[in-house]
């Protein structure tokens, strides 16, 4: 079984694990964010969270201070599963809602990312995940595509790829 693990972010900072419980689920991590490149400030993200009865996350609870330990802002994403499969089917906050899409296989091909804005959801980012088979190899490759989705003036959407690359994943 080939396994695809990606993760987009910005490494500005040192993220320490603080917790975990006795069966390796992390439940805390501490990530640090030093802007003095801007303003001389130092932000902390402090992520709580928990899981279910199949170890499948339920909610990420992050809080921000600042550089006195001022509680900024505190959000929570609410996870969700498909009863029959188990697989992921949204992270939901008051703000954000991020929808994962499968094929008719079962693979993952489709997540967005929605903010809410005017008391509506608008679509701000989609990654695409195409696969296909190489033949006579017999290797699965991935395409993976990030797109950025922007509203213009006359209320229509403009798209602009930030990320494109090709994986091959062997058996």
């Amino acid at each position: 079984m080939s396994v695809l693990l990606f993760c987009f972010s910005i490494s500005a900072g040192h993220t320490q694990i603080q917790k975990s419980n006795s069966v390796y689920r992390i439940t805390q991590v501490v990530d640090s964010f030093n802007h003095k490149n801007w303003d001389s400030t130092s932000l902390v993200w402090v992520h709580n969270f928990t899981y279910d009865k199949q170890a499948h996350p339920l909610t990420d609870t992050w809080d921000q201070y600042n550089a006195k330990g001022k509680l900024i802002t505190s959000n929570k994403l609410v996870y969700a599963y498909d009863n029959i499969t188990g697989r992921l089917l949204s992270r939901i906050s008051d703000t954000y809602k991020y929808q994962y899409i499968y094929d008719v296989s079962g693979y993952l091909n489709r997540i967005t990312l929605e903010v809410l804005r005017n008391n509506k959801w608008v679509l701000i980012e989609e990654t695409l995940l195409n696969r296909s088979l190489s033949l006579p190899e017999n290797k699965t490759n991935v395409n993976i595509i990030w797109n950025k989705i922007k509203k213009s003036k006359s209320n229509k959407d403009s798209t602009i790829t930030y990320f494109n690359i090709d994986y091959t994943l062997d058996k």
